[in-house]
């Protein structure tokens, strides 16, 4: 359903993924060994799943781990903290629970009830689900819980099956934007920010609308170009490289 690599992945060599099994959901690390993961380690398990089921998973700029889990199909479960179904769960990256987590549980954000792609825009965290894209914000401050503060209803054609921040200047034109990987109609919703208010939505537009199939992720390398992949094919969103301009004759 979802993954994530280490922020030292040179170092460490892991790779998250969450997926489900006959126990439910389940958090698993592995450790990348020639061509294959191997020395898989269980983190969590035994989180139910909704029928059609949803997770996200990413490292955010403190070097945590979030995991999105889906509400099970259970509408009360998003607002009960004694259960993990419609939350983002912050984990350290051997899965226990960072010092600073409020009342000592990995609980960060609840209330999302399908979520399917995550990304950071300051202290603002905003998590993709169908029909809406929701903005949590971290105080920072220890104990650490985030707030919702604002939802954007998102257009009843996009299925979002991931989120990314276009950073940087490789693409100055879509810097700063929000991509949103849309499994119908096979194309990128781009969302643009007020400069002066990056928690409100200006406008928004497709991207290759009908040029490719149903899009399946979409992150931003470190490099600053964007892939997203569809069921079959990999793609990346860069700069056209610069011609040379013509020698002039001798």
């Amino acid at each position: 359903l979802a993954l994530a690599v280490d922020p030292d992945f040179v170092k460490s060599g892991h790779v998250f993924a969450a997926f489900t099994g006959s126990s439910g959901i389940r958090l698993v690390r592995y450790r990348s060994v020639g061509d294959t993961l191997g020395e898989p380690a269980t983190l969590l398990d035994g989180v139910d799943a909704a029928a059609a089921p949803s997770t996200t998973l990413r490292f955010g700029p403190d070097r945590k781990l979030y995991l999105g889990l889906d509400d099970a199909g259970d509408p009360a479960r998003p607002g009960d903290l004694g259960s993990f179904n419609g939350k983002v769960l912050r984990l350290n990256a051997d899965g226990t629970t960072p010092s600073d987590q409020a009342g000592g549980t990995p609980v960060y954000a609840l209330n999302v009830n399908q979520p399917r792609g995550m990304d950071w825009d300051g202290t603002t965290v905003w998590i993709a689900e169908p029909l809406r894209l929701q903005g949590v914000v971290d105080g920072l401050a220890a104990p650490r819980r985030a707030a919702a503060v604002v939802n954007y209803r998102l257009p009843a054609r996009v299925d979002p099956e991931g989120a990314a921040f276009q950073r940087g200047s490789l693409i100055p034109g879509l810097s700063g934007d929000l991509l949103v990987a849309s499994a119908d109609g096979g194309s990128i919703l781009r969302l643009r920010f007020d400069p002066g208010n990056r928690r409100r939505i200006i406008s928004s537009e497709y991207l290759l609308q009908g040029a490719v199939g149903p899009v399946q992720a979409i992150p931003q390398g470190p490099n600053g170009v964007v892939y997203f992949c569809t069921l079959n094919e990999l793609f990346m969103i860069a700069r056209e490289p610069a011609v040379p301009s013509p020698r002039p004759p001798m």
